[in-house]
């Protein structure tokens, strides 16, 4: 099941109200089964597929240690959820420089089905330059609010400055560099979630 985005606004009494805000995950291309794992639960189940996925890392093996302490485990410990709407992922990139093809398509994941009890949000507040390389500080962490995930819907300048600096040295950047990360200390059952996909077309 397949949505394509449509913006919906409403006004009451002068004022504009949006309709909720969601969490979102890649869908992966290589996706056994209906469950997201953590890494390093897919690490017992999958061996194979998880010796694939940690190439990724490749550069900077130092995050699959890296601690998170509300919830008292490992980086990939964790299913790495965004609050940016594929639409501003495909948008911004095309803003900054992408000529695609590219096709962004994501679970939809409503805010209130996490545990608050095991999930968390890294607010990526301090570059790294500004932090030690093997350490995530604890002021970066704060409780999960499901009532709050639209202030962290947005890419900040913050991130759009590194997608166009990317672009412009011929890199393609992280879709989630400097954005607040929703981190949830659990298992995710996609076979009813909605897909919400948006493309930047062949220029």
């Amino acid at each position: 099941m397949v949505f394509f985005y449509v913006k919906i606004d409403y006004m009451s009494q002068g004022h504009y109200y949006r309709t909720m805000h969601y969490l979102y995950h890649m869908v992966p291309k290589d996706l056994v089964g209906d469950i997201l794992y953590p890494l390093n639960k897919l690490k017992l189940l999958d061996p194979e597929l998880y010796d694939k996925k940690t190439k990724k890392y490749q550069g900077r093996e130092y995050q699959l240690e890296l601690k998170v302490p509300p919830l008292n485990c490992l980086w990939n410990d964790v299913l790495h959820l965004s609050p940016i709407h594929p639409q501003e992922v495909v948008d911004t990139l095309k803003a900054c420089g992408d000529t695609g093809p590219y096709t962004h398509r994501c679970y939809q994941i409503d805010p209130y089905f996490l545990d608050k009890e095991l999930t968390t949000v890294f607010l990526y507040s301090k570059p790294k330059e500004r932090r030690p390389r093997f350490e995530v500080p604890a002021d970066d962490f704060i409780d999960y609010d499901p009532n709050k995930i639209e202030q962290y819907a947005h890419y900040s300048q913050l991130t759009k400055d590194y997608f166009c600096r990317m672009y412009a040295d011929g890199k393609y950047p992280l879709l989630y560099h400097f954005v607040p990360h929703i981190l949830y200390k659990g298992t995710i059952n996609v076979s009813n979630l909605p897909i919400i996909e948006a493309s930047i077309p062949a220029s």
